[in-house]
């Protein structure tokens, strides 16, 4: 079951989700499998913004509250 999902926090705290590139809610965020490949999807999304404020990383949807280290 895919339950990864990168959280993108903004310089001003707030919180968005990667969907296919896009900055969505919690609730359409792409899910993947593993987190690596989570963790993939966020450093692309910050390349081609340019970005560098940004920051993402890969939460696990069972336990939101803690990060996942891949």
């Amino acid at each position: 079951m895919s339950r990864y999902v990168v959280r993108v926090v903004g310089p001003a705290g707030c919180e968005s989700y990667l969907f296919r590139g896009r900055e969505v809610g919690m609730e359409h965020a792409t899910r993947y499998d593993h987190p690596s490949a989570a963790r993939k999807a966020g450093e692309s999304f910050r390349g081609k913004r340019c970005r560098q404020w940004l920051i993402c990383d890969v939460i696990d949807t069972r336990d939101p509250e803690r990060t996942v280290a891949s």
